[in-house]
């Protein structure tokens, strides 16, 4: 059903990667601001503050976001530690403090918050804390959420590998999107 394809995952791919051709196209959060790229959405992800209970047993569940700060966070940063550039983790008006543990992978982040390394942002998961493997450290707090698209250049629209691809994320968006509501 779909052509053979040559599969690279990253957390971190750039507009030069698919402008010059070293990538086809790729899943990318938020839309970009260039003209020269078609982007679709594909699936709508939520992330929520979790932890184990195993976490719990020698640290205070924290009742505010300010809480945090007395607390062992873990941190995902990209697979060449990419996103502890961003401006917002460097602000000092909003002391943040510098992660316990820094992952590269969401499997790593998965099992670091397993194991009761620390607090940190994952998926929404309402098989893990239903089975009682993950605490929702902040229940009443709205839930955040991101559209996440596919995008290609231009160059590339109508050609068969893109299209094909395009339908098989449709279908394995459906499994993925699971809204916490």
């Amino acid at each position: 059903k779909h052509p053979n394809y040559n599969l690279s995952f990253s957390s971190l791919i750039n507009a030069y990667q698919l402008q010059i051709g070293d990538v086809d196209a790729t899943v990318i959060l938020g839309k970009l601001n260039d003209p020269n790229f078609i982007q679709h959405p594909v699936y709508k992800g939520y992330v929520r503050i979790y932890a184990s209970p195993k976490y719990f047993e020698s640290h205070p569940m924290p009742k505010s976001l300010s809480d945090l700060q007395f607390h062992k966070l873990i941190l995902y940063t990209g697979e060449k530690s990419e996103l502890l550039n961003i401006p917002m983790l460097n602000d000092p008006s909003l002391n943040l403090t510098k992660p316990y543990i820094q992952v590269p992978s969401m499997p790593a982040m998965a099992k670091a918050l397993l194991s009761g390394s620390g607090i940190g942002c994952y998926a929404y998961n309402h098989d893990l804390v239903k089975t009682g493997l993950l605490v929702d450290v902040f229940p009443d707090m709205p839930d955040h959420s991101d559209v996440y698209y596919y995008t290609y250049h231009k160059r590339l629209a109508g050609s068969p590998k893109i299209e094909a691809f395009y339908e098989f994320l449709k279908e394995i968006s459906k499994i993925w999107e699971r809204s916490p509501s």
